[in-house]
């Protein structure tokens, strides 16, 4: 088996080390703020960067339920056809393994229906806040939410709060880089080669956003 995010399209696009140009996007986070707030700060860093040259765009949504029901709310939409990537954000948590591996699998499946859009799960087991970490160190141990805050709270040097709207930037200003965060997710998805995304703990996927869009985001590699 291959690991949890392969896609052959995705590796293909990025061999070819070109800028993706005019790119509609839908980024829907199953949290409330703290990944919404994050992705909103991603999308106005590449859109400051590039205003005009790629008409790249980005729609941040929230949708505050558990995996399962925000793939069920996916299917019942009928606005998506403009949209060239959908990005799905959820985390582990404490849902039901079954629940988390299945909304994984029903994304996947989405790209196998016919239309453009290319439909990515960016999970994270167990919390978006290892993303964030990764961008500091390399760590494949299974901690608590608690001990994720009390990490990054030394690095950033202030307490980490999840509604900040300025993580993104405070992450790079503390030192830490998304090119450290892409080289340890993607060394912890190796490791999990072959299991179900609920076995892979700890792991994100995450990375597969950040991999497509890195050439628009030197200046925080």
């Amino acid at each position: 088996m291959t690991r949890p995010n392969s896609h052959d399209w995705n590796i293909k696009a990025r061999r070819g080390g070109s800028i993706p140009i005019g790119l509609n996007n839908l980024i829907i986070c199953c949290g409330v703020r703290t990944e919404k707030n994050y992705f909103d700060s991603i999308a106005k860093i590449i859109k400051d960067n590039y205003p005009k040259q790629t008409g790249v765009n980005f729609d941040v949504e929230s949708d505050p339920v558990d995996p399962q029901k925000m793939i069920k709310h996916l299917e019942d939409r009928s606005d998506l056809e403009s949209y060239q990537h959908i990005w799905i954000v959820f985390d582990k948590d404490d849902f039901e393994k079954d629940n988390f591996d299945n909304a994984v699998q029903k994304v996947r499946a989405f790209n196998k229906k016919k239309g453009e859009a290319r439909y990515h799960a960016l999970w994270s087991n167990e919390c978006i806040e290892l993303w964030f970490l990764l961008h500091f160190e390399y760590m494949n141990t299974d901690i608590s939410r608690e001990q994720y805050f009390d990490k990054l709270g030394k690095y950033l040097g202030e307490s980490y709060e999840k509604n900040d709207k300025n993580i993104a930037v405070k992450l790079v200003v503390g030192n830490g880089t998304i090119g450290s965060a892409i080289k340890n997710a993607n060394k912890l998805l190796d490791i999990h080669t072959g299991k179900t995304p609920s076995q892979c703990k700890p792991a994100t996927n995450v990375v597969e956003f950040f991999e497509y869009y890195q050439e628009y985001l030197k200046e925080l590699m």
